[in-house]
């Protein structure tokens, strides 16, 4: 692994990764059609502004690789099928095309826990069925297709299934939750929030992609975090660690889904089909194959990546027309959330 191209650079998961790979000693190239909006690394790595869509510039960024990270993703704030499709398959594709045909030898790529909807039984293990959930879902799902058409023409690739991923820097949709707990208003959940849910950390994330591409693995991992507990006992801990006022309401689960399918379809809400309709659900992975076949050991606990998040939202964010945009390192508008915002 000494000559790296990371497809999504700029974003969260991306600049976590890059900062890490820099930290090692590497040089990374890195193609992505935002900015990278870090100057201490500008000046250091190869920047390729290019959409992960164009074939062409995809095929260039390729050029010379060894080991290529494939982040770059239409995330939740982003909405419409053709452009979860057209990204998260269609860039997949390119990427996993370009690999092959300038003879990369590890992929890695950033899959989504979206894939297996809402599960029967849990945990999840890599041998649970995909129950793709919404457009994200259905998108993610067919670039995991493509992967394993690629891996048939001998390509190596690395699937990596991340539960939602937290951390410094991280805004996207909770960038309304710490915007609520700061305020001091009331947080409401999606029912009684004693669904065990689990999460994974940006940090945790990097080294599972490391370990991948170290051992140049061809397999399919699921990660998460080994320490967390229910909704309620997370953002309640949160919530304390604030010292804001703020407290944890439940909202009953059918009425809160009815109105946030009303206002996602009228777009009038930040928020999307798998984050609301799965909510009040438990969710974890077994995380057992990644710790023994990588040598993963996860570091963070739900509490610590929500703690370590807020603490850095208080100390770095600020609310300007700037900060919004469409990546999980820019806050999403909060649209009619806004006005219960005012009533809470």
């Amino acid at each position: 692994m000494n000559r790296i191209l990371v497809t999504g650079g700029s974003g969260f998961l991306g600049i976590a990764l890059v900062r890490r790979l820099v930290e090692d000693g590497y040089l990374p190239r890195i193609l992505d059609i935002n900015d990278l909006n870090d100057a201490q690394l500008e000046d250091i790595v190869e920047f390729i502004k290019g959409d992960v869509r164009d074939a062409r510039a995809v095929a260039e960024a390729c050029q010379g690789i060894d080991t290529v990270f494939h982040l770059a993703a239409a995330v939740l704030p982003t909405r419409g099928k053709k452009a979860y499709t057209s990204i998260n398959a269609g860039g997949t594709r390119n990427v996993l095309q370009a690999s092959l045909e300038h003879g990369v030898k590890q992929v890695i790529h950033i899959s989504t826990s979206a894939i297996y909807g809402v599960p029967p039984r849990l945990p999840v293990t890599e041998d649970t069925g995909f129950r793709p959930m919404g457009y994200y879902g259905q998108a993610k799902f067919q670039g995991e297709q493509e992967v394993r058409r690629q891996r048939q023409k001998g390509l190596r690739v690395c699937i990596l299934r991340p539960r939602t991923i937290i951390g410094t820097e991280r805004l996207g949709i909770f960038h309304i939750l710490f915007d609520w707990i700061k305020g001091g208003k009331r947080i409401p959940i999606i029912g009684p929030g004693n669904n065990l849910f689990q999460f994974v950390s940006a940090r945790d994330v990097v080294e599972a992609s490391l370990l991948a591409a170290q051992l140049e693995s061809n397999d399919d991992f699921n990660i998460g975090a080994e320490e967390y507990s229910t909704v309620r006992a997370d953002l309640e801990a949160l919530v304390k660690h604030a010292g804001s006022g703020s407290r944890v309401v439940s909202i009953p689960a059918p009425l809160v889904k009815v109105s946030l399918q009303l206002l996602d379809a009228l777009r009038l809400s930040p928020l999307m089909d798998w984050q609301y309709k799965v909510a009040d659900k438990p969710f974890y992975f077994d995380i057992s194959k990644a710790k023994r076949v990588l040598s993963w050991q996860p570091q963070d606990s739900n509490l610590k990546m929500f703690t370590d998040s807020y603490d850095w939202y208080i100390g770095h964010f600020k609310d300007s027309a700037s900060a919004y945009g469409s990546t999980h390192r820019q806050a999403v508008r909060q649209r009619a959330l806004r006005l219960l915002r005012s009533v809470f």
